[in-house]
């Protein structure tokens, strides 16, 4: 039997791999678990989704929105998480004059929009992607 210290990227990565293809996350490797870190680190899970949409704005060499604003926590199986105070960060976001968000679908208004802010709600990693445009 393998202990953690035993385990090697390729042990964590090979369960990852097959939860991404299943639900069309884009490689989760050790990079997911980096983001991870990262957002703890910050003391934020809310900073999940903005961390992997920047970077995969990085790898497509396609800027994101000027005036776009993002938040969710990400899953292991790439669904979306509500975070706390989403409607206070909504209402923020459009205070300062952002003009679209993607964030997690249940901390969507139904009607899509926080004033002049068009709000998209998603529940998977996949369509956070699709509304990065």
């Amino acid at each position: 039997m393998k202990t953690m210290s035993d385990a090697t990227f390729t042990d964590i990565d090979r369960p990852l791999a097959q939860s991404a293809r299943i639900n069309r996350v884009p490689e989760v490797t050790p990079g997911f678990w980096l983001i991870k870190l990262t957002a703890v680190t910050m003391g934020e899970t809310a900073a999940d989704l903005p961390v992997v949409l920047a970077a995969l704005s990085s790898f497509r060499d396609r800027p994101l929105g000027e005036r776009l604003v993002v938040f969710g926590e990400l899953g292991l199986a790439g669904e979306i998480r509500p975070v706390p105070g989403g409607e206070d960060r909504l209402a923020e976001a459009a205070k300062h004059g952002f003009t679209r968000a993607i964030v997690p679908r249940a901390n969507a208004p139904k009607s899509g929009r926080v004033g002049e802010l068009e709000v998209v709600g998603v529940s998977r990693l996949a369509d956070a992607i699709d509304a990065m445009g």
